[in-house]
């Protein structure tokens, strides 16, 4: 079975209470909310909170896993460059 990317998606909920990053959604293909994604300071980077009782495979854990490492590069070169 190949990665489907269509069986996760993000959808941006809002900014940080502090303004500085941003939260989204984490939803399967059928909207059911599963988690979000939100910086994670301890890391210093974006992490996935997922809700109790979901499950992961590994395709599905490598799709999240890659979003939060682009936003985390995106968000660091804003940082660094100002720019988005």
């Amino acid at each position: 079975m190949g990665k489907r990317k269509d069986w996760i998606r993000f959808n941006y909920r809002t900014k940080s209470k502090s303004g500085k990053t941003n939260i989204w959604k984490v939803l399967d293909l059928h909207g059911v909310n599963l988690g979000d994604i939100r910086w994670y300071a301890q890391w210093r980077r974006y992490a996935f909170f997922p809700l109790g009782g979901t499950i992961w495979e590994r395709d599905c854990l490598r799709i999240v896993a890659d979003f939060c490492e682009v936003q985390t590069d995106k968000h660091n070169a804003i940082l660094k460059y100002g720019k988005k």
